[in-house]
């Protein structure tokens, strides 16, 4: 027993030292890059290379600033998911009730024409068989004011008409 041990921790020997030796390869890309950085800290002064540093260490400390920022925003995103999620889920819940309770509710004959018994002047557009009365009014003053807001929204051919319409 105490030889198959030994083989069992040779082979434990030698597939770390190979795992080892193969991450400690480079590849022929990063061979190239590191080369191509050799060649150009051999052309650059110390200053420059100093700056290079700096830079270098200027954009990582950005690049921590801008991921940062991210985190914060899928944070915010997921807070809105949320809220939208649950917003949702109350939205259905008062579409069910809303149709529970209009299943609850008896319908009552509507008014002919909507007309009022008391209205002094109604607007109406149209003339004849044709007419349409929009509304009702107890003064001139309230017809031509609605008259005029229909106006303001693109609606001509209202007419303001005195009496009780039947």
């Amino acid at each position: 027993m105490n030889v198959s041990l030994k083989i069992i921790c040779l082979s434990a020997f030698i597939g770390l030292w190979a795992t080892n030796m193969h991450a400690q390869k480079l590849s022929k890309e990063e061979k190239a890059i590191e080369k191509e950085y050799a060649t150009k800290l051999k052309e650059l002064t110390p200053l420059q290379f100093k700056e290079l540093v700096e830079k270098h260490q200027q954009l990582l400390q950005k690049v921590k600033v801008i991921d940062a920022q991210i985190q914060e925003v899928r944070l915010g995103i997921t807070a809105k998911d949320d809220e939208i999620t649950t917003l949702r889920a109350a939205n259905e819940k008062l579409e069910h009730e809303r149709v529970a309770h209009e299943a609850t509710i008896i319908e009552k004959p509507a008014p002919k024409n909507n007309v009022s018994t008391n209205a002094a002047f109604s607007a109406v557009i149209g003339t004849g068989a044709d007419k349409q009365i929009l509304a009702q009014f107890e003064s001139r003053q309230q017809a031509e004011e609605f008259k005029a807001n229909l106006q303001k929204i693109g609606m001509t051919g209202v007419s303001i008409v005195a009496g009780k319409n039947k």
